[in-house]
């Protein structure tokens, strides 16, 4: 995949304070992808802590400035690669597992970890809790494309919706493994009923 900013490139620090401040309101939850500039970013997890807003933040790519907002509590969701540079950018050294690199993001920000991992579903990580892991249905893979951004979405369109975590995350997993069943990032959205009968 190749990366043309556009238009992310413009997004500004102010930008994003002035419409979430507009709609934190109503909010249940803020997604904040790391496809823009690094103060956008912080500004958006800034934004959602100060108003007591959940957010999902999804380190793809991971910046530094994820490292600093782990404090303000959100809930990352990085793939394994993405787990591993954000731990090496924390300076510590890797755990033996997936869970024990997850558990280090957690005793930073105190809120789960979500770490995706294709095929095999997604990895929960909690606090003191045992690490939980999601297996995602078998389908026909057809285009990977898009599948982290169909997941992010579908979690955080179930959280802002009052879902607990336990509950969103397979929502999101099927949604994510019906994503890649069609080709393309954008033809590949599945609709909530596909999701709903694929969960039955």
């Amino acid at each position: 995949i190749a990366v043309g900013a556009g238009a992310n490139a413009a997004v500004s620090a102010d930008h994003v304070r002035r419409c979430l401040r507009a709609a934190l309101a109503t909010a249940g939850c803020v997604l904040v992808s790391t496809e823009i500039p690094a103060a956008a970013v912080a500004a958006a997890v800034e934004e959602a802590a100060g108003a007591g807003v959940l957010c999902v933040l999804n380190p793809a790519p991971v910046l530094p400035v994820v490292t600093e907002l782990l404090r303000l509590g959100p809930i990352v969701t990085p793939n394994d690669s993405e787990l591993r540079d954000l731990v090496a950018l924390l300076g510590e050294g890797g755990g033996a597992s997936a869970a024990d690199d997850a558990s280090m993001i957690v005793a930073r920000s105190h809120r789960p970890v979500v770490v995706t991992q294709g095929g095999d579903g997604v990895l929960v990580v909690a606090g003191d809790l045992a690490a939980r892991r999601v297996p995602a249905p078998p389908v026909d893979v057809r285009d990977t494309t898009g599948a982290g951004d169909t997941f992010n979405g579908v979690l955080a369109a179930r959280l802002a919706a009052g879902d607990e975590l336990a509950v969103a995350v397979p929502v999101a997993v099927v949604a994510a493994s019906l994503s890649v069943t069609r080709v393309g990032a954008r033809g590949g959205m599945p609709t909530a009923a596909a999701i709903a009968a694929a969960m039955s």
